[in-house]
């Protein structure tokens, strides 16, 4: 089938989560079976794309000492016994850090300099080298990176790619929708290709569709081309990647779609916009070779010009010339001679060398990537290096904590857990913020399930939050502002809004315009009084009994049916609608006028059995809870000497106008907030009969206390307080305080890299003033993961740049415990490393480039401007500050406290993790105290610190 090559062509993609609930992954996903060079070479020759930073900027980290001068000089050694050069590794030292950030003007100083002579073997041996003697193999390289039409465009200056691809993007942004728009496409619960065939009146199949454009323009090859029409539609591709992997995604369920589907209706438009705009004689890939080979010198300029290869003086010549073979070999003697100039100036006046071949290959093998790998590698050897340090230290606590306090492992965490600690005498434990509670949790108030768990794994569970209080008051005023909501979109899709909507509603916007942008804490406090307050509620954490499941799935389907049969204006009488239900639960027959409104309202017995299914699975068992229990307290090392309250503390974000806010939310918890899971982690914790059947004995008198961080105010807030008993109240109050002190801390901590922030107070108001492109920094500057005790890091001021994760390995006696944080939280942290890292280095093509330019797109996502790929990165605010960036891009660091044969034997057990670690995109660093040494793996092996 000819779909095959579309399948193959897409294997490069990433998923794409839908910003509702963010999830950070890698980018290059699906190049980490192969080693993180390997993956970013190919990276960087796929995508068209940087894949590390600049060499000047590993140089200001090296003249700031953050690159250690040893680990440089170690690297450089390696470097050169693996390639084989005869080179002194300082004098290469020198060149990495005062000649190659500046090579373009050394270069261009020695073209200048009449007193360098280069002999011609070094001149022919360049021009070979680049490729400049074989045009032939310059252009197939070339023309393999574009689409038919990008490469009619760049030949004769047209427009067809460009409407092409903003065709292409309205038809996607549309089927796509999830609700942002009020005008529908037609047929999208046809499935896509249904939708796409009838609106573009099509009676074909897309083996057709593919079999055509073959036929029509013979491209070298279908899989290679398909790649690169995917990689064009990256952002799309992506999420339609992740649409067609999640089947029980609602609106992939309602409005399916494929990516072979999607590729088809891509190589149609393209087709039909180059028969329709193509003013060339160009009508295929052999009409392009015959016109190449008789215009060789001006194919290659025009492709030097858009690969920004041509300097400007010669794209000046393009235009106003047309001696093509004269301007294109006065361009490449003239780059061939500035390179040669170089290379003899460097031999003799840096590294006193005569052998100018040698150089030559030297400086080309650096330039080609290995000179910032190079850099890279140093930079988080020096990490590893100086944190293995501290790690290995020993530090005692004898005083009884005051209390434990045990927070998500998020980078934003550790600040406040340090200053807590230092407020008083508490001890902090970290994990990931889900807190073990995998669940599907449907709110009182909502009729969908949140995934609260991290993304690569489906919660097998439902939890239900049950309101204790009456509700009256808070249904009125939540359906006043959903009713004002409703107005106001009505308002924005209607064409006669402009003449009315500023008579009647200006007041109402104006104070939102100008009180949230000259006094957004002012209107912040109004708005928390009229917004309503919801009632007190439980969770339902106990399983249902069969009989239950059996009567809530009759009341779900009877009302089902009734709307259903109301919706058509069918009167029908209660037994009528039992006697259907009854039929439906036993796949009985059903009168055809019946099952015509039946299927039209997609009410089978399949979805019966599925919505019993998951009501079946409403709430725990007695022994699963305490499995739960067990298994959270033993992950982290909690299993003595327990104060009267434990704290658990998820964490979540508040911002305003901000399309990227889930992403701001805990990763572990689907991209959103953990306080659910620590509610329900703290009432399965407190409840008698779980824990007498613990194995850990936990004392009567402790109390488990859920909790919330904001991390864009570091305010914590606590719920469920009216568990603390009466004669500990004051104790309780105390311990308020001391978060409260912390937060402040941690607030005036976090001034210093928040730009235009002065005073505390302008941490708070970031949070609500919807002008603010930074509430925070989110995960930014994230370095490493460590993976032991609290008492390894307590004297360490980490800034917030580690994922901290409790492990005590004396109580991890078959490796199961850190098996499940390697598989769990180590990979979290690495799918935000990754993407922070690729967000930084190339923000256009792997992050979403600036917030100034979005718009929101269907609800899924952000496109930059009125049209363009869906940006599937982190925002240039979030990486980036007044033009210099603000992460750090390097791989994650991960740092396990245990010993080295226990850290081996459980990575050796995974599958992804030791994927990772032997490809080095992680990092992995051994904190031995039984042996008191550090151990680092690095190529193949580990290496002692």
């Amino acid at each position: 089938m000819k779909t095959v090559a579309l399948k193959e062509a897409s294997s490069i993609l990433p998923k794409y989560w839908p910003l509702t609930m963010f999830v950070h992954h890698n980018p290059l996903h699906e190049l980490e079976s192969l080693h993180f060079k390997q993956a970013l070479k190919i990276a960087k020759d796929l995508f068209d794309a940087k894949v590390y930073m600049d060499p000047s900027y590993y140089v200001d980290l090296y003249r700031k000492g953050k690159v250690r001068k040893d680990s440089l000089e170690k690297n450089i050694e390696e470097f050169l016994r693996e390639n084989n050069f005869n080179f002194n590794k300082y004098k290469v030292r020198k060149f990495l850090t005062d000649i190659s950030p500046s090579w373009k003007e050394y270069k261009e100083e020695s073209f200048n300099n009449p007193s360098i002579k280069v002999p011609d073997y070094l001149l022919e041996y360049i021009k070979k080298d680049k490729g400049y003697d074989n045009l032939d193999n310059l252009f197939y390289t070339y023309i393999k990176k574009y689409l038919f039409s990008e490469i009619l465009d760049i030949l004769f200056d047209q427009n067809i790619y460009n409407v092409f691809f903003n065709d292409a993007v309205e038809f996607i942004s549309r089927f796509l929708d999830e609700g942002q728009t009020s005008i529908t496409l037609p047929f999208r619960e046809q499935g896509y290709w249904n939708c796409f065939r009838q609106f573009y009146k099509l009676d074909k199949h897309p083996e057709d569709i593919i079999e055509e454009f073959e036929n029509t323009f013979q491209p070298p090859s279908l899989q290679d081309y398909a790649r690169q029409l995917y990689i064009r539609f990256f952002g799309w591709s992506s999420f339609i990647k992740f649409r067609e992997s999640t089947p029980f995604y609602p609106y992939q369920e309602e409005f399916p779609i494929n990516l072979e589907d999607f590729g088809s209706s891509l190589l149609y438009l393209e087709n039909q916009y180059i028969q329709e705009l193509n003013k060339s004689k160009i009508k295929n890939y052999f009409d392009l070779m015959a016109f190449y080979k008789e215009n060789k010198y001006y194919v290659i300029l025009k492709l030097f010009e858009h690969r920004k290869i041509l300097t400007p003086k010669y794209i000046s010549k393009l235009y106003t010339s047309k001696d093509y073979d004269n301007i294109f070999n006065k361009f490449i003697n003239e780059e061939i001679e500035s390179e040669a100039k170089a290379i003899v100036n460097l031999s003799t006046k840096v590294f006193d060398k005569s052998d100018y071949l040698q150089t030559y290959n030297l400086v080309k093998t650096l330039k080609e990537d290995e000179e910032c790998y190079l850099w890279i590698k140093s930079l988080e050897d020096s990490y590893a290096l100086n944190f293995g340090r501290e790690f290995i230290k020993e530090y005692q606590i004898d005083e009884k904590p005051k209390a434990f306090a045990v927070f998500c492992v998020d980078v934003r965490s550790e600040a406040l857990r340090r200053n807590l600690e230092r407020v008083d005498n508490y001890k902090t434990f970290g994990v990931a913020g889900f807190f073990g509670v995998k669940m599907a949790l449907i709110e009182f108030d909502k009729a969908h399930e949140l995934l609260l768990c991290p993304a690569m794994e489906i919660p097998d569970k439902v939890v239900l939050e049950v309101p204790t209080q009456k509700t009256q008051d808070y249904e009125k005023r939540k359906n006043l502002l959903i009713s004002l909501k409703k107005i106001l979109e009505g308002l924005k899709n209607n064409p006669y809004t402009p003449f009315f909507a500023v008579e009647s509603f200006g007041w109402l916007f104006g104070y939102k315009l100008f009180g949230k942008t000259l006094f957004p804490s002012v209107v912040a406090k109004i708005d928390k009084k009229i917004k309503p307050k919801p009632p007190k509620t439980f969770y339902m954490i106990d399983k249902l009994s069969e009989k239950e499941v059996d009567t809530y799935t009759d009341k779900f389907f009877y009302e089902k049916i009734y709307q259903a049969f109301e919706k058509e204006g069918i009167k029908i009488k209660d037994c009528e609608v039992k006697d259907i239900l009854s039929k439906l639960k036993n796949n009985e027959n059903i009168s055809q006028n019946y099952q015509k409104v039946l299927n039209r309202y997609r009410i089978t017995k399949q979805y019966y059995d599925y919505i019993y299914n998951r009501f079946s699975n409403i709430g725990y068992t007695l022994d699963e809870q305490v499995i739960l229990a067990e298994n959270f307290l033993r992950l982290i090392g909690m299993v003595e000497d327990f104060p009267e309250f434990v704290l658990l503390v998820g964490h979540g974000s508040v911002s305003d106008n901000n399309p990227y806010e889930s992403a701001l939310d805990c990763g572990a918890c689907g991209g959103n907030s953990g306080y659910h899971n620590v509610r329900a982690m703290c009432m399965i914790l407190n409840k008698k009969e779980v824990r007498e059947k613990l194995s850990i004995r936990i004392p009567d008198g402790t109390i488990f206390i859920p909790g919330l961080h904001n991390t864009t105010t570091d305010e914590i807030e606590f719920y469920d307080e009216d568990l603390v008993p009466e004669n500990s109240l004051d104790k309780w109050e105390e311990i308020k305080k001391d978060f409260k002190k912390a937060g402040e801390k941690t607030r005036i901590e976090r001034l210093s890299s928040l730009p235009y922030a002065d005073n505390p107070e302008d941490v708070i108001v970031r949070s609500i003033d919807w002008s603010e492109m930074r509430p925070e920094w989110g995960l930014s500057k994230n370095l490493g993961v460590f993976v032991g005790k609290s008492e390894s890091r307590i004297n360490s001021v980490l800034k917030n740049r580690f994922f901290l994760h409790s492990y005590d390995y004396k109580i991890d006696v078959d490796n199961s415990i850190l098996k499940r944080i390697l598989n769990g939280p180590l990979l979290i942290a690495q799918w935000i490393n990754a993407e922070h890292y690729f967000s930084t280095v190339d923000n256009e093509k792997f992050g979403s480039g600036s917030k100034v330019y979005h718009n929101v797109v269907s609800r899924i996502g952000v496109f930059s401007g009125n049209y363009s790929d869906l940006k599937i990165g982190l925002p240039y605010q979030t990486v980036y500050v007044e033009d210099r960036p603000f992460h750090e891009p390097i791989r994650l660091i991960a740092f396990v406290e245990a010993p080295l044969e226990k850290v081996v034997e459980a990575a050796s057990q995974t599958d992804h993790p030791m994927m990772l670690v032997k490809n080095e995109w992680i990092r992995l660093v051994v904190i031995d105290k039984e042996k008191n040494k550090v151990f680092l793996f690095s190529n193949g092996n580990f290496v002692e610190l």
